[in-house]
């Protein structure tokens, strides 16, 4: 039996590449991954009845090309951006060329920080480490007696967080599949490590009696929902945000934050501060399906379910503040928000990738600044962000 890592969604069959012209834009967003330096974006999801792909856009998040598949699936970059996974195989990121079909028991759930190692089940109590360029089984980790009904793999490719259908979520060691902590985690929704491998995240729901405070207002029977963050080595609970207004189903870390950004359904986008507790709501699009940070965390990629998009006109569109939106990517379907236009955030981009330039009140002489800046001398990921920060400052102004 094959078995599912949280990455990866369904077993992915690739066809050939369909030039950017020739192709139906994604209707409904599955999943949205940033290359690891910005360098453009890859989006999986539907085009239509039975149209499944991976579409593919450069940095200026023009379509280029899309892989078609026979289902949604998940996709992983390799840490350098050279090479990503779709199901159990990896493909070049330019050419599309299939390199590897991984003959392992899954689809690849992650790869490790040199991109040397893949992981996928080896067997049905064993996690595999596969060498990412010939295939060959390094090594087997055992996860005991229990089968998870999940498994993520740390960013610092250290750790393995299984989540046991007992309710536990065991953290152990990807060396030596030695047991770090045990964290009561039942039925967690979009867990997500943050970036240093420190904490993780997820939301969770709860039935409760009619009547009690914060009920989900579109939840069929009364439902609150709430979200814990844990330090993972210890097991002990960081936050508890509670009280939503919108059960969140997918998280991103900031890059270089403790912050974490969740999104709902229901198209409300939550932005939390893991030290402070400060929590924000904006809203998006409705039928919001997926997101994640830039690189430098200058804006979010939004997607969306474009055939289900509704009109909220009550909780918990009440609570949130409009977003600034930057780019329709694929109008109603893919998006790319400022979620929080601040000085703070546009200097911690450019402490981040050391722009030559510094933020100033003068908005627009800022914009026409970094604008400027040869090629060569900042990330254009980076140029972008700070751009879209400005302009969302400048039309607040």
């Amino acid at each position: 039996m094959r078995r599912l890592l949280t990455v990866v969604l369904m077993w992915l069959v690739v066809g050939s590449g369909v030039q950017a012209q020739d192709m139906e834009p994604p209707t409904i967003i599955s999943d949205v991954r940033w290359h690891p330096r910005g360098e453009g974006l890859l989006v999986t999801g539907r085009a239509g009845p039975g149209v499944f792909g991976v579409w593919r856009f450069d940095t200026d998040l023009q379509l280029l090309t899309m892989l078609r598949t026979e289902n949604l699936v998940s996709i992983a970059w390799s840490p350098d951006g050279m090479r990503f996974s779709t199901g159990g195989e990896i493909r070049d990121a330019r050419s599309l060329e299939l390199l590897l079909t991984l003959n392992a028991n899954s689809g690849i759930g992650g790869w490790s920080p040199d991109g040397m190692q893949v992981l996928a089940w080896a067997d049905e109590l064993s996690l595999g480490l596969y060498e990412s360029r010939t295939g060959e089984l390094l090594r087997t980790i055992s996860v005991g007696e229990i089968v998870p009904d999940a498994v993520s793999w740390s960013p610092n490719g250290a750790y393995f967080a299984l989540l046991l259908p007992t309710g536990i979520t065991n953290i152990i060691s990807a060396e030596d599949g030695r047991q770090i902590a045990s964290i009561p985690m039942a039925y967690p929704i979009g867990l997500r490590w943050s970036p240093d491998s420190q904490y993780l995240a997820a939301a969770f729901y709860t039935e409760v009696e009619p009547g009690t405070p914060n009920i989900l207002p579109y939840a069929l029977s009364p439902t609150i929902a709430f979200v814990m963050v844990w330090d993972a080595l210890s097991g002990s609970v960081v936050q508890e945000f509670s009280g939503l207004p919108a059960l969140p189903l997918e998280f991103s870390w900031h890059p270089q934050r403790p912050e974490l950004a969740g999104g709902a359904g229901e198209g409300i986008v939550y932005i939390w501060n893991i030290e402070t507790e400060e929590q924000e709501l904006f809203r998006s699009l409705s039928a919001l399906t997926n997101l994640e940070y830039s690189v430098f965390g200058g804006r979010l990629v939004v997607g969306s379910w474009r055939e289900n998009q509704v009109a909220f006109d009550t909780q918990p569109f009440e609570m949130a503040s409009p977003i600034e939106q930057v780019q329709d990517v694929v109008p109603d379907t893919l998006v790319l928000i400022v979620p929080d236009p601040s000085i703070e955030r546009l200097n911690a981009i450019a402490a981040a990738c050391d722009a030559p330039v510094s933020p100033s009140i003068d908005m627009t002489d800022y914009i026409t600044q970094v604008e400027a800046l040869p090629a060569d001398s900042i990330p254009p990921a980076c140029a972008a962000d700070l751009v879209a920060v400005a302009r969302a400052l400048e039309g607040g102004s």
